[in-house]
């Protein structure tokens, strides 16, 4: 064990004697011993053999330690974020109840003041849901059918305070418009969201998705007049063109990539002749 301390110490010779190193030094110490127990069983009893092994096992203890110090520095990163993450959501509604309390006070309206409380709560729900979308986005195993509900669920939660306030505070005609707005949103921010992850089935979503946007589109106009409802229904079988416009695009396009492949290839054996 002598020739593997000093191998040990050389390797992590010139760092830093802090707290890090020990705890990682002694973490490997324990991990040879352990390591060469193990050999010696198996019946290899040679002292050199059993040191060539182990050193051929962590060949670069200075890497393992800088990956060891970094998964310190994030899971403390990590447990800090969780901590200021739960502090700001108690403060975020301790404000909000207080908020909603004084204005209902002051102003007697109780009738219209729980607007207030419940945009916040919806706000709060959407912010938490995009953030964990961008967490999921970071990791290498990504819960895609998640965070496509996820960004469903935070698109929603911003529409109702927006609905809520045009319904009760404003006092605007066909507020529930702003549901179909919103249905729109998701089908787009969705069919960018598959793309931007390389789903293979993502033009099959974005085609799919052509047809219920163009309905909700053609209700959408309509409600507001800014088409008629006759022949404005029209908009729907148009929808079944653009799908195949966009077909007969997406095989054009694949079509002069193989030709372009294909003529590469022919390039190269020619000059290979």
């Amino acid at each position: 064990m002598k020739e593997i301390m000093n191998y040990i110490d050389s390797s992590l010779e010139g760092l830093p004697e802090d707290k890090y190193l020990y705890h990682f030094r002694k973490k490997i110490v324990n991990e040879i011993t352990a390591r060469a127990n193990e050999i010696t069983h198996t019946g290899i009893d040679d002292e050199k053999v059993i040191n060539d092994i182990i050193k051929d096992q962590y060949p670069d203890l200075r890497k393992e330690f800088e990956d060891f110090r970094d998964d310190i520095f994030k899971k403390r990163t990590a447990k800090s974020r969780r901590r200021k993450a739960i502090l700001g959501s108690v403060i975020y509604f301790t404000a909000l109840i207080l908020v909603f309390l004084l204005v209902s006070f002051i102003t007697k309206g109780w009738n219209r003041s729980w607007i207030f409380l419940v945009n916040g709560v919806c706000l709060f729900i959407a912010y938490i849901s995009i953030a964990a979308v961008m967490a999921l986005s970071e990791k290498p195993g990504r819960i895609k059918p998640v965070s496509r509900a996820l960004l469903a669920i935070s698109i929603f939660n911003f529409a109702l305070p927006v609905f809520l306030i045009a319904a009760f505070l404003l006092r605007i005609s066909h507020p529930w418009l702003v549901f179909l707005i919103a249905a729109l949103v998701m089908l787009a921010v969705d069919g960018i969201f598959v793309q931007k992850i390389n789903n293979r089935f993502a033009i099959f979503f974005q085609l799919f998705y052509i047809i219920p946007a163009m309905v909700i589109l053609y209700f959408l106009l309509g409600t507001l007049r800014v088409v008629p409802w006759h022949p404005g229904w029209l908009m729907i079988p148009a929808a079944f063109l653009i799908i195949l416009v966009v077909i007969g695009i997406r095989i054009a396009i694949h079509n002069k990539q193989d030709n372009e492949f294909d003529e590469a290839e022919g390039d190269r054996e020619w000059n290979a002749d």
